[in-house]
């Protein structure tokens, strides 16, 4: 996130509106990629634990809402891994972005991901050009991309996340 920085003034009404702006805020200054990998690399999804040499562990929800402020009491989030047309889709709706470029950065990150850097330099790219609700998207997908839902490549993002956003006061319902 540290990359990125804080939500441009202009969006900072859709921050606030989704109910995420305690996101914002994690920025870390030296993380311990070693130690994220290792951790990354033993969760186990079927049980949501991390299995460790000292034995299973799991992060509660009351970890969840303590240390990051997000609620926990609310709808549960449910979204399913998106085909290569419906991440084309999606991208060339939700964030403006034009159809050969989406067709390229699809097929560089083979599927239903995109880069950060990508979603950086697209920000930019719309905040330059005003297109708020654009930058929106792009700013919420690579705020989750950095943080609640971030994987083991710490370079790419999955495109159904974007679907959450589709209509951003309702991100508000959701734990």
């Amino acid at each position: 996130m540290k990359n990125l920085g804080p939500p441009h003034l202009s969006i900072l009404c859709f921050v606030v509106a989704s109910g995420l702006s305690p996101l914002c805020d994690i920025l870390y200054e030296y993380p311990d990629i070693g130690l994220i990998l290792g951790f990354v690399e033993r969760w186990h999804l079927e049980n949501n634990t991390f299995h460790l040499p000292i034995g299973e562990m799991t992060i509660s929800l009351d970890d969840v809402w303590s240390l990051l402020h997000l609620p926990i009491t609310r709808k549960f989030c449910s979204i399913e891994n998106l085909e290569y047309e419906d991440s084309f889709e999606i991208l060339t709706s939700l964030l403006g972005v034009d159809r050969a470029i989406t067709y390229d950065e699809l097929n560089q990150s083979q599927g239903g991901q995109v880069k950060l850097s990508w979603l950086r330099e697209l920000y930019d790219s719309c905040c330059d050009n005003e297109l708020w609700e654009f930058v929106a998207h792009a700013y919420f997908l690579h705020l989750v991309g950095c943080t609640i839902f971030a994987n083991k490549s710490a370079t790419y993002v999955r495109t159904h996340y974007l679907e959450l956003f589709r209509d951003i006061p309702t991100c508000r319902r959701y734990a």
